[in-house]
């Protein structure tokens, strides 16, 4: 990596892992949702991907987030909601 390029912290504590396999669990159980969600919101897009590449690259992308601390508490609505914008941010992103 360059000067100035971006390395991300990756928290690789217990603590942290079983936080961020607790964080892809969550979004794993809306993911098949909310990709149909954006396939017909998005008309334009083309998931040319399977749901375990999706899923995969989600995964990669979660690793990033700060787990020092605990999750905030959602109710699932909120969690599939959570999950559809990541999802967007994750697939418009590596696209």
């Amino acid at each position: 990596a360059g000067m100035g390029d971006w390395v991300p912290v990756l928290d690789a504590s217990d603590i942290g892992a079983s936080r961020c396999a607790g964080l892809m669990n969550m979004l794993k159980m809306h993911v098949s949702r909310s990709l149909k969600e954006l396939s017909h919101n998005e008309h334009k897009l083309v998931f040319t991907r399977t749901q375990k590449n999706i899923e995969n690259q989600l995964a990669q992308w979660i690793r990033c987030f700060d787990f020092s601390y605990p999750m905030v508490q959602l109710n699932m609505p909120m969690w599939k909601a959570f999950t559809t914008i990541i999802l967007r941010i994750v697939l418009f992103s590596s696209s």
